[in-house]
């Protein structure tokens, strides 16, 4: 589900690979390998407006943020349903260094993704806001879940509509043993290590008690951390974050412990952060 014009630089940069010797063109035209190769080339020294990844209403720069969220991917186009920390930090850099944007909208729907990245991406994202200036709403359309959130809490205003999901403020990691079904097909692994702790909690060996341990650990010192990124961005206590326990909330919950700032229809919302955009706007006259 490309738009044409799309597809045609999808398969001249990729004639090589696939065996493609000429396409025929949209508009009836035959293009030749030399064709196809300067088509490729547009997309990649298309001006930076045409490749910067976001979406521009007015003087309002739509950021998108939906799909699984991960470390990084690079460039600002998301990939099989993933988005980058680095492509949102990316595409907010962008946003905020051009003249003509006043106003961010990080536009997200995401139950999260990796514990890598996440935090600095956050802290980056919070970085670029104070340095321009310009307002950032986060709109949660409508899930802002687990690193979502960590992403979203970042702006000045956490928004949503009344079906809003917020929350998921906490830190899971899934340990398999296949140990069983590698009897069962006549399978014997055998592991051979050089230092005793090296690899341990592979899924081909029995879980040592040492080693859930070890991994307990890491989910709560990262757990540690998400919660003080919160009480950071949005003034809640540490201790009052991991009070809920990692659990998720609909949109009036969040409201009262203070996850978000607001609900409303996505043009409510829109129209705020265009009020806030106007105000900024005016400051630098």
């Amino acid at each position: 589900m490309l738009r044409p014009e799309k597809i045609e630089m999808l398969v001249a940069a990729l004639a090589d690979r696939i065996g493609i010797a000429k396409l025929e063109a949209i508009d009836g035209t035959t293009l030749g390998a030399l064709d196809m190769q300067r088509k490729a080339e547009e997309a990649i020294t298309a001006p930076r407006r045409d490749r910067q990844g976001f979406y521009v209403s007015g003087d309002i720069a739509i950021i998108p943020a939906s799909g699984t969220l991960v470390h990084k991917l690079g460039g600002v186009d998301p990939y099989s349903g993933m988005v980058g920390y680095d492509q949102i930090v990316t595409m907010a850099d962008a946003a905020h260094r051009d003249e003509s944007i006043s106003g961010l909208m990080m536009e997200v729907d995401s139950g999260g993704g990796e514990a890598a990245g996440a935090f600095e991406a956050s802290r980056r994202l919070r970085a670029l806001a104070r340095k321009s200036g310009k307002p950032v709403f986060a709109f949660a359309n409508e899930m802002m879940c687990s690193s979502a959130y960590a992403i979203g809490c970042s702006a000045d205003m956490v928004m949503t509509t009344d079906m809003g999901i917020i929350g998921s403020i906490g830190v899971w990691m899934a340990l398999v043993n296949q140990e069983r079904a590698l009897d069962m097909q006549g399978l014997d692994v055998t592991v051979i290590r050089a230092g005793k702790r090296k690899a341990k909690g592979m899924s081909v060996e029995e879980l040592e008690p040492e080693t859930v341990a070890k991994f307990q650990e890491s989910v709560d010192y990262t757990w540690d951390l998400f919660a003080n990124l919160v009480e950071e961005h949005r003034g809640i206590s540490a201790e009052k974050i991991k009070g809920l326990e990692g659990d998720w909330f609909h949109a009036e919950k969040a409201l009262e412990l203070d996850l978000i700032d607001g609900i409303g229809s996505p043009e409510a919302i829109f129209g705020l952060l265009r009020e806030a955009a106007s105000k900024y706007r005016a400051s630098r006259l």
